[in-house]
């Protein structure tokens, strides 16, 4: 990059005001102690860090030490001439290619031959039901099935114990007061 001609005269007036060092300077990362009473010199390790910030800008160069090119812009050029479609071009469109209801040919019409009335003579209620009676088999058209009874039995001849033998059975299985 190649500084313009201004450009020599305002760095060299910015260079005599700053006076940057040539070096960076030493920068402390941390605040300094004394080792004597224990103090810390924060103003030292400020005064290194404002050191440090000249330091770096006179060392970047500013807006003046840049080569301003000419740029060619091209020549030429027109808006452009489309024009969008509209919300109901699409509608349009379409309802031109669609067939209306006159481009269908008229629905044929059936032909309508003479008739007559019916002379049958339908079934009432009653002659109805007389006719389902007469299909339903009744009670005794019905074969009865004759069902198996279980065969003989015998009654028990066993001898339960009653109530009370039981109460004797169960005071007899328990010790007596003289048995602990």
């Amino acid at each position: 990059m190649a500084p313009n001609k201004a450009a020599p005269a305002a760095h060299a007036a910015n260079a005599k005001k700053t006076e940057a060092p040539s070096a960076p300077p030493q920068m402390m990362p941390y605040p300094v102690s004394d080792p004597k009473n224990g103090d810390v010199k924060l103003a030292e390790m400020y005064a290194g860090m404002l050191d440090w910030q000249i330091y770096r800008a006179a060392q970047t160069p500013g807006p003046g030490a840049y080569e301003v090119s000419d740029m060619k812009l091209p020549k030429g050029g027109h808006f452009s001439e489309f024009t969008p479609k509209g919300y109901c071009d699409d509608d349009i469109k379409r309802a031109l290619t669609t067939p209306g209801p006159a481009d269908y040919p008229a629905p044929r019409i059936p032909t309508v031959s003479g008739g007559r009335f019916s002379t049958g003579k339908p079934k009432s209620e009653l002659d109805w039901i007389a006719l389902r009676a007469g299909e339903t088999p009744g009670p005794a058209d019905i074969p009865l099935q004759r069902q198996q009874l279980p065969g003989g039995g015998r009654f028990s001849k066993a001898n339960p114990k009653s109530d009370v033998e039981w109460l004797m059975y169960n005071a007899a299985q328990m010790p007596g007061p003289a048995d602990y």
